[in-house]
């Protein structure tokens, strides 16, 4: 059993859209040409930045060394808290790789194609597997069927019903489990680097097939790599402590932060039918805002809405375009404090419901699975 959909700002602009002349187009016109281009230097100094703070956080770790003693009343908070630290810069990280897929690390393709595959290889991610995939959900943002983002994993109540283990095994394990979208997460995450021809679409896969398989060898190669080093010279313990926790916590905040911005309660997902660019990309695209500190270190990914309109511009002009923005179309633009008593879906992966007049699909809580 579920709960009714309850009414949301993004079912507002919604009707706005169907009943309007706004385009995509059009709000892309509002942002400053210059906005949407790298700045060469800019994008160095963020990779040259992120890189000194990896290196300042490995230093770090290096410094508490647990034992069983009295010493561990202030280490262990300490190291949470350096990990803390390091999960978003290693997300940051990623997100230089981010920009590269999307050509606005540099105006240079080799630049952006060396770079990418240099902040995404050591963390668990094929460079080309993940521009494709990730290109993917830029397409085909809020449909139903298409998204390849977690998300597509939801179901209405009925349809839950009529799910099997053999056949629908991920669907069901995520229902079947406390924070269950993590394990839908892990489960796209699995299937980018081993099985990524059900994410897309036939030509582009056929076209891409000897660089995805460069891509994901490169990945696995890379992670083999790094894993066989710490294992060599700092033991078990040193290879959690040191890359797997971290990376791990990383890719938690990083699912949380990207989620929010597009699947809460408010959000609408699409039928093909009923869908638009202007819709997908935008009713129910949020900013979600988190302190300073770590929007600087996650490099403004929660600036969510700018880079929906026109994936070009660079994190570091992602909040002079959500002004520009803001100031010429109040009406469809949505900014939002986290607040985590909002989260109860991580908690409990809800179901969706769907209108078939509007060709909508927007959360609700479960009750229970019947």
């Amino acid at each position: 059993m579920s709960q009714p959909p309850r009414p949301s700002r993004s079912r507002e602009i919604d009707q706005a859209t169907r009943e309007g002349d706004l385009d995509l187009q059009t709000l892309r016109a509002a942002i400053p040409p210059e906005l949407m281009r790298p700045n060469e230097w800019r994008s160095w100094l963020t990779l040259l930045r992120v890189l000194l703070m990896v290196g300042l956080c490995l230093l770090a770790l290096s410094q508490i060394t647990l034992t069983r003693d009295a010493s561990l009343v202030w280490k262990l908070p300490a190291l949470v808290l350096v990990w803390g630290i390091y999960a978003p810069v290693l997300l940051g990280f990623f997100l230089v790789g981010h920009d590269c897929g999307h050509g606005s690390f540099s105006r240079f393709p080799r630049v952006n194609r060396w770079v990418g595959n240099l902040c995404m290889a050591p963390i668990f991610n094929g460079f080309r597997t993940w521009t494709l995939t990730h290109n993917h959900h830029h397409q085909f943002t809020q449909i139903r069927g298409e998204d390849v983002d977690w998300s597509s994993h939801l179901v209405t109540a009925e349809e839950y019903k009529t799910l099997r283990w053999r056949k629908d095994f991920a669907i069901k394990v995520g229902y079947a489990i406390p924070f269950g979208i993590f394990w839908w997460i892990l489960w796209n995450a699995m299937q980018r680097g081993s099985q990524v021809k059900p994410m897309l679409q036939p030509s582009v896969y056929e076209r891409n097939r000897g660089r995805l398989r460069a891509s994901n060898l490169l990945m696995w190669g890379t992670t083999l790599a790094i894993y066989t080093a710490f294992w060599r010279y700092t033991g078990l313990w040193g290879l959690l402590k040191y890359h797997h926790i971290p990376v791990s916590l990383a890719s938690l905040l990083g699912g949380i932060m990207v989620s929010v911005g597009h699947a809460n309660f408010n959000a609408l997902w699409y039928d093909r039918e009923s869908w638009s660019p202007l819709r997908g990309q935008v009713v129910s695209t949020y900013d979600y805002r988190f302190p300073k500190w770590l929007e600087y270190l996650v490099l403004n990914i929660n600036i969510h809405i700018p880079h929906h309109v026109s994936v070009r511009i660079p994190w570091y002009h992602l909040k002079p375009a959500a002004q520009a923005l803001k100031k010429a179309h109040p009406e469809i633009y949505q900014e939002l404090p986290f607040r985590s008593r909002e989260m109860a879906w991580i908690i409990r992966a809800p179901f969706i419901h769907h209108d078939p007049e509007q060709g909508t699909y927007q959360m609700v809580r479960r009750e229970r699975v019947a």
